[in-house]
């Protein structure tokens, strides 16, 4: 394999990360960067080097280093995952039967899993990433609230995060879609560069019930000092049986 393959390979998946934490940004925290480290802003858009005028391209360290931080397998980076690629342009018609195939025996959707730290070098709450999980396609389509598989992420729970609403080793799935209030319910969202999970409530007098727990609520005008992440559609609960 050429580096130039090689390079176009970790690109692609640097841009699927990208994809599912949101934004440079938030990947940025859950490597343990500083929010505006430029380094993966540069290898995404390809940026000139100063010293050569070549295209920034990912070296080993980062590689290794994102795969490491982000509990993903050793060499991951390298590789190429069709599962998360897009499309190649003129195989629509090939792929929409193989999709149709696919949809009539698969019986299972994987889902990302993640797990909200706090990070100790400044206390912020960020999403890693720990696993995934594969959920029954019927829970998916015949939901009370029906979610797309690409849409979903999932969240497990644990002492950090827990509170009256989502409680200890439970398993939240997310419709990342969802980035403004659509309708009362659990959502995750982002206060002050912390990510939480808060109960959004419409209120009567106008504005918004925001609720960390059954006694802590906070009512508002508007959401504007909050940035919605997702709505959590599901909740599997941890119970001895």
């Amino acid at each position: 394999m050429s580096q130039n393959s090689l390079s176009e390979i970790r690109r692609s998946n640097l841009l699927f990360l990208i994809e599912q934490y949101g934004s440079i940004k938030r990947l940025n925290l859950a490597l343990g960067r500083k929010e505006k480290d430029a380094t993966l802003s540069q290898i995404k858009n390809k940026a000139p080097s100063s010293k050569t005028g070549a295209a920034r391209q990912m070296g080993v360290a980062v590689a290794r280093d994102i795969e490491k931080k982000l509990n993903y397998p050793f060499g991951w980076m390298d590789e190429e995952h069709p599962e998360i690629q897009p499309e190649p342009q003129g195989t629509g018609e090939i792929n929409l039967k193989l999709g149709e195939k696919h949809k009539t025996t698969s019986q299972f959707t994987v889902i990302p899993l993640f797990e909200i730290r706090k990070r100790t070098t400044d206390g912020k709450f960020v999403p890693f990433r720990i696993g995934e999980i594969e959920m029954p396609n019927i829970f998916l389509e015949r939901a009370a609230y029906p979610i797309e598989a690409e849409k979903a992420l999932s969240f497990y729970v644990d002492e950090l995060t827990a509170n009256d609403f989502v409680s200890f080793g439970s398993i939240i799935v997310l419709d990342k879609s969802v980035k403004n209030y659509s309708k009362d319910g659990l959502y995750l969202v982002e206060i002050n560069g912390n990510v939480f999970f808060r109960k959004i409530i419409s209120s009567a007098k106008g504005g918004f019930i925001v609720q960390s727990s059954l006694s802590n609520s906070e009512h508002v005008q508007d959401l504007e000092n909050l940035r919605i992440i997702g709505l959590c559609v599901f909740c599997w609960v941890q119970q001895p049986i």
